[in-house]
């Protein structure tokens, strides 16, 4: 698998670069299929997909195609093919997970990752890896929002939380990554809206600034 997990898209250089080396082509011929599901829980201003979307444009190609989930499986699945990247959009990862579920899209995903680069943000990229507990979803979120799904994907064997000390983190966020990872044997990784995480097969590095990875409540790497 070849895996560009971050809080913000390619809100680092090193993703763009990283993307360009996974895929193989010059910037300007990268294709991306887009998945935008995990906004419509929220009935607010959905700039954070602006930005993602403006993030592709302006360091790759206008080859940008949203994937809708109205679409049958088999049409999501040649569609993505078609594309060199698939890109998933932050939002509510309970929403999106429910939603690959009921599409059987969470089926289908590990065989479309053995050939295409997977780039996700926020939501997009806490799904591939664990669930982080009702706790820390709350105390790094806020309490006014969808943690129904108790199981991501579970396709990497760690746990990101996006946004650390940005926008979308509550102050508490620092602290409570330490003690998450009292509760997990995997790495706990908070990535600040300028990390991100880096997979290629069982190749795990972290690129860009201010991140946290803590393991059994104990802070392993950390970056301001």
């Amino acid at each position: 698998m070849k895996l560009i997990l971050s809080s913000c898209g390619f809100n680092s250089p090193e993703t763009v670069t990283q993307c360009q080396k996974f895929v193989g082509k010059p910037t300007t011929e990268i294709s991306f299929g887009v998945i935008n599901e995990a906004y419509i829980p929220y009935h607010f201003a959905h700039d954070w997909i602006i930005q993602d979307l403006l993030s592709i444009y302006n360091n790759f190609s206008d080859n940008i195609e949203f994937i809708p989930f109205t679409l049958p499986l088999s049409e999501i699945l040649r569609r993505l093919k078609d594309k060199d990247v698939i890109f998933v959009t932050g939002g509510n990862t309970s929403h999106l997970k429910t939603t690959f579920d009921q599409k059987s899209f969470s089926l289908a995903l590990p065989e479309l990752l053995q050939d295409k680069v997977y780039v996700g943000s926020s939501a997009g990229a806490m799904i591939l890896g664990h669930c982080p507990t009702y706790d820390t979803l709350l105390k790094t979120s806020g309490d006014d929002d969808d943690y129904s799904a108790t199981e991501y994907l579970n396709l990497v064997d760690l746990e990101i939380i996006p946004h650390l000390h940005g926008r979308f983190s509550l102050p508490s966020a620092d602290q409570q990554i330490l003690i998450e990872s009292t509760h997990k044997q995997i790495p706990i990784y908070g990535l600040s809206d300028h990390a991100a995480l880096i997979i290629n097969d069982n190749k795990i590095n972290i690129v860009g600034k201010d991140f946290r990875i803590a393991q059994h409540g104990k802070i392993l790497q950390q970056s301001t």
